[in-house]
């Protein structure tokens, strides 16, 4: 019942853009642009009103409230994630659920670590505010693609079917207009960028 629910909700909002993109491509942009949302709102919540920007002591190991906050924010978007991609997003897809798991696990792993050490970068090398941090991941990693399967930010899904992929190029990326922005994503991100192409090239979604 939930999921005929938000597929009903998301189909409704669709007439407008038939012309520009299929349904299914319309519910992967849709679903990750919430799940994107909603990671933000956890992460900013976490860090300033359950956290308030103190670190958390464990004894063994001391976690900053920005890392913490990424965790929790994280482990939302992967279960979140993976739901929307298998009940909603893909549900016709002839994939075995360990299979989309593993896959989605695999990708959302390199994400994850990607969001880490680029946060850690920013807030703590370059002394950047939190949230304009995330903020700013989620700026690149949005002119790769939308999808349901993020860490804060829209990712590639795994277990995609048959011409989806293709579907997904026609759709113009988000264009940065921010000089600054511009600037310090081409230049210092781009070889990221590379280095993600190369290491998930072999695990591109093929029809199965």
């Amino acid at each position: 019942m939930p999921r005929q629910i938000i597929i009903g909700t998301i189909d409704f909002f669709y007439p407008p853009f038939r012309r520009i993109m299929p349904l299914q491509t319309f519910r992967y942009a849709a679903c990750g642009a919430f799940n994107t949302v909603m990671g933000l709102l956890l992460y900013d919540v976490m860090l300033f009103w359950v956290l308030h920007s103190k670190n958390i002591d464990l004894g063994f190991f001391m976690f900053r409230p920005h890392t913490a906050s990424l965790l929790v924010a994280c482990t939302y978007t992967y279960i979140a994630g993976f739901l929307f991609s298998k009940y909603v997003v893909f549900e016709q897809s002839n994939l075995r659920g360990r299979v989309q798991l593993f896959r989605y696990t695999l990708t959302f792993s390199f994400n994850f670590l990607l969001n880490f050490l680029l946060l850690k970068l920013l807030v703590d090398v370059w002394h950047w505010n939190p949230t304009t941090s995330a903020k700013s991941i989620l700026r690149l990693k949005a002119r790769d693609r939308l999808g349901p399967g993020s860490c804060l930010s829209p990712g590639s899904c795994p277990h995609e079917t048959e011409g989806l992929t293709d579907r997904m190029q026609r759709v113009q990326p988000v264009k940065l207009t921010d000089k600054r922005n511009t600037a310090y994503t081409n230049g210092v991100f781009r070889p990221i960028k590379r280095l993600k192409t190369a290491i998930f090239a072999p695990f591109n979604p093929v029809a199965q």
